[in-house]
């Protein structure tokens, strides 16, 4: 009986000190593709793409993942026609494709092609009304892109859909001061 409770002990501390150490890996992969999403912000593209390959031959699991961050480089690189042709390479309702169509979105945006961004724009928040998406390299586009399609549904005049999409954004944010200020923005 002492040997069982020996033994129980034993393989409950072992459960306990591998649950951190496997959610540390997955922070850490997440951590690496956040890594990789600012050095395309800092300008350095190809080297983000370095990363998504080196990610890919050392876990390829990440496949899918680093596309993502591909088409994000071809997005930076002004090459949307090929970052077009990986969203349509990949299943329609799969967050992969919902994250690039994010990425594509963002770009049309600063391009001033407002119709195709909405376009996009709306095909993602449609089928988030009701939760926030789970997948992380989605959620590395998701607040970012609701808070500029809100903006933009406001210029438009359409106050009722962006008061909904801000909905969606302030679901996201656990910091207080960014809430204020988004509320504020809401409230006018």
């Amino acid at each position: 009986m002492k040997r069982a409770f020996v033994f129980r002990v034993a393989a409950a501390c072992v459960l306990l000190w591998a649950a951190p150490a496997a959610r540390g890996a997955v922070d850490a992969i997440d951590d690496e593709f956040r890594y990789g999403g600012r050095l395309i912000e800092l300008g350095f593209p190809e080297y983000a793409d370095m990363l998504g390959d080196k990610l890919a031959a050392k876990d390829p699991s990440l496949k899918d993942r680093c596309a993502v961050l591909h088409a994000e480089v071809l997005v930076s690189l002004r090459r949307l026609d090929e970052a077009e042709k990986m969203l349509a390479a990949f299943p329609v309702d799969s967050p992969k494709a919902q994250a690039i169509r994010l990425t594509l979105a963002d770009a049309y945006y600063r391009m001033g092609e407002i119709e195709k961004c909405r376009v996009l724009y709306q095909s993602v928040f449609d089928l988030y009304k009701e939760h926030l998406p789970t997948d992380p390299d989605l959620l590395r586009f998701y607040r970012d892109a609701a808070h500029r399609f809100s903006q933009m549904l406001a210029k438009k005049k359409d106050y009722k859909g962006a008061a909904q999409i801000y909905d969606l954004v302030l679901s996201t944010i656990s910091d207080d001061s960014f809430l204020r200020q988004l509320r504020i923005e809401q409230a006018e």
